[in-house]
């Protein structure tokens, strides 16, 4: 290890202070590993090209098939700072979280070494997801810690759990221990992204950075951000048409099932909330041309 990371070796001073600080976490092995990284890859160039082969054929390369709509927003890969991803966002122009089967991706981009630039937001770390909490606001999610409702102890208690959460280590007081107590007793199970509650398979799969996405839900969610991005004037028409097409022939070609129900009640619960009906006139025409039934 002392070959690969020297960590004996000086780091600048503002560089030390980030990392020690929690503003950029693991900056320490990011600023040692990056260089080694690089000169491993000009010393083995064609090592390096058999390892993208490897990549794109198992869909694990940036420049292999785009899975974005599959996953989340936050797990999608868009390369460097998210502006293009032609522009890798890693050293070896991996993709960060890689499908295994078809609801189970594994989070490669955890174990690659150097330096990852995935975007330009510096929110995360200790002091972004600490501030965070002390807002009342889950660090990944955004969603609330504690209700309204909840006197100033019980408000207290669940800022400290989550602080444990995130800070404590994972097995003892941390993330894995709170949620396997939770799920043992049956007293507020934890749940997924999607509401429903942690099966033991799916809470293993996490310990070792493997992630369950709902593909058809994902696609939906997509397919109503599109609708919101033209329903606040971020796109034209044109647009709008093209990117539904496009989310719609994806589904279709990798036969993930959409129910195209979920989406017009969507659009129905939509509508009530917007006065300009001739918009929701506009957008009929156009999921008429596009939408599909299996």
């Amino acid at each position: 290890m002392a070959d690969y990371v020297d960590y004996s070796a000086p780091l600048p001073p503002i560089v030390r202070r980030l990392d020690r600080n929690g503003v950029f976490p693991f900056s320490h092995y990011v600023w040692k590993s990056t260089p080694r990284v690089a000169k491993m890859i000009a010393k083995n160039p064609m090592k390096f090209a058999l390892l993208q082969y490897a990549l794109l054929e198992s869909g694990a390369s940036l420049f292999s098939d785009d899975d974005n709509f599959e996953k989340p927003t936050w797990a999608g890969d868009n390369g460097f700072a998210g502006i293009t991803k032609y522009i890798p966002s890693n050293l070896f122009g991996a993709k960060q979280w890689v499908q295994m089967e078809d609801d189970e991706f594994l989070n490669l981009g955890r174990a690659l070494p150097g330096m990852r630039m995935g975007g330009l937001a510096f929110d995360g770390g200790f002091v972004g997801s600490f501030l965070s909490i002390a807002q009342g606001r889950d660090p990944l999610w955004r969603s609330k810690i504690y209700e309204e409702s909840d006197n100033t102890l019980q408000a207290v208690f669940k800022s400290l759990q989550k602080f444990a959460e995130n800070y404590a280590p994972p097995m003892t007081l941390g993330r894995y221990a709170q949620r396997a107590v939770k799920k043992a007793t049956g007293f507020k199970p934890p749940k997924n992204s999607y509401g429903e509650e942690l099966g033991w398979d799916e809470f293993g799969y996490r310990i070792v950075g493997v992630r369950k996405f709902n593909r058809e839900k994902e696609i939906i969610k997509h397919y109503k951000a599109v609708v919101r991005e033209f329903k606040d004037g971020n796109i034209e028409m044109e647009e709008m048409d093209e990117k539904l097409r496009d989310i719609l022939t994806y589904a279709e070609e990798h036969n993930i099932y959409i129910d195209m129900d979920k989406i017009y009640k969507y659009e129905k619960r939509y509508k009530k909330r917007d006065e300009d009906y001739s918009f929701w006139n506009r957008f009929f025409m156009v999921c008429v041309k596009i939408s599909f039934r299996r």
